[in-house]
């Protein structure tokens, strides 16, 4: 009997377990997906926006060398990326997508993501200008990231900067996922410039994901030759 007890115990251990792999809930978080009336560049695919948002392979704020950007060197084979709030760099946007929620995604979710903020100042004197453009993103409602213009001071009309790319990497809590659980995944980068004065801005955004992990579906079953042949060594030894 103990030998039994043993046995199916094992057997119910061989069912039970499952292997589990890194799971990325962001549709082309790379801007690399191209619409097919446009095949020669990368789009917002999967992406819904308000305001003024494209995607690059390089970018200028209004013709300023000192904010051309290009894709990072350090990601391989990413060529481009969505501006957000670009052209002459003014106005408010959004950046949204909203996938379905597994029902066996779990913790531990990282989020990670590049930014480059770029700003120039238009003010024809100091005092008409105040610099306060925000890049902000939520996930399941809450605010979990935001970033307001830190590059090069802009202390004459007409300078220009930038941040360089940044690299972002955060784990959600508990609490920040029972929020995208009840909520949804209403995964939101926003550009707000309602307390910005005399000056353009735009944020550059590219490699996009949100991983999580969850089961394969496949179990160490297989390492007994497949799940048939498994069940009935179980079914001979327990007899």
């Amino acid at each position: 009997m103990k030998t039994k007890h043993i046995l199916a115990l094992a057997c119910g251990a061989l069912v039970a377990l499952r292997s589990a792999h890194a799971q990325n809930l962001i549709l082309n978080g790379g801007f690399e997906i191209r619409r097919p009336a446009r095949p020669t560049s990368g789009g917002l695919y999967d992406w819904t926006h308000t305001g003024n948002v494209s995607v690059h392979r390089s970018y200028e704020l209004n013709g300023e060398a000192a904010t051309l950007v290009t894709p990072d060197s350090t990601v391989t084979g990413n060529h481009h990326f969505a501006v957000m709030s670009g052209a002459n760099g003014s106005g408010d946007s959004t950046l949204t997508q909203n996938p379905v929620l597994p029902a066996d995604f779990h913790q531990p979710v990282t989020l990670s993501f590049e930014y480059d903020l770029l700003a120039e100042n238009t003010a024809a004197n100091q005092r008409r200008e105040e610099q306060g453009s925000t890049l902000s993103l939520s996930i399941g409602g809450d605010t979990v990231f935001t970033q307001t213009y830190d590059g090069p001071p802009l202390d004459a009309e007409g300078e220009a900067g930038q941040t360089g790319w940044q690299q972002v990497s955060l784990q959600l809590t508990t609490a920040e996922f029972d929020d995208i659980e009840a909520n949804g995944l209403q995964f939101d980068f926003s550009v707000d410039q309602s307390n910005s004065r005399g000056f353009d801005f735009a944020a550059a955004i590219d490699n996009v994901s949100l991983t999580g992990t969850a089961p394969d579906g496949s179990t160490t079953l297989l390492l007994l030759g497949g799940t048939v042949p498994a069940l009935a060594w179980c079914k001979r030894k327990l007899t």
